[in-house]
C-alpha cells in the first residue's frame, strides 16, 4: 500500500518517540429522514504507548488513553501536525532498514533456540 501511495506513512527521526495517536475526527451524521444532527464533540482520540521498535515487536505492552472533549482534540490534533511537519516521509531506504532489522531480528531468535 506504501508503494502504491495507497497509504501515506512518515517517520519521526528527530528523537525519541514512543507513542502512538489514533485521531477520528467525526463527519457528518443524520437522522433517519436525512436531517444533519448537530454534534457537540467534533472528533475522538486514543492516545497510547507500546513496545514496538524496529526490530518487531518485543514485550508489548499497552497503555492507551480516550481523549475526549473538543478543547483536548484540537490541541491533539495541534501536537501531531507540528510532528508530521517534522517527520520524513516512508521511503525506500527505510523500508529496507526495517527489512534488514527483522532478519536481524529472526537470525538471533534462531541462533538462541
Amino acid at each position: 500500500m506504501i508503494r502504491e501511495r495507497r497509504l501515506k506513512v512518515r517517520v519521526y527521526t528527530k528523537g525519541r518517540l514512543h507513542a502512538k495517536a489514533y485521531i477520528c475526527d467525526y463527519g457528518k451524521v443524520y437522522d433517519l429522514l436525512g436531517k444533519e444532527i448537530d454534534r457537540h464533540e467534533k472528533g475522538i482520540a486514543v492516545v497510547g504507548s507500546s513496545n514496538l521498535t524496529l526490530a518487531g515487536l518485543t514485550h508489548n505492552t499497552e497503555l492507551n488513553v480516550i481523549v475526549q472533549g473538543n478543547r483536548n482534540h484540537q490541541e491533539l490534533v495541534r501536537w501531531f501536525d507540528d510532528l508530521w511537519k517534522e517527520s520524513q516521509d516512508f521511503d525506500e531506504t527505510l523500508m529496507q532498514e526495517l527489512r534488514e532489522s527483522w532478519r536481524r531480528r529472526r537470525s538471533d531468535r534462531t541462533t538462541s533456540t
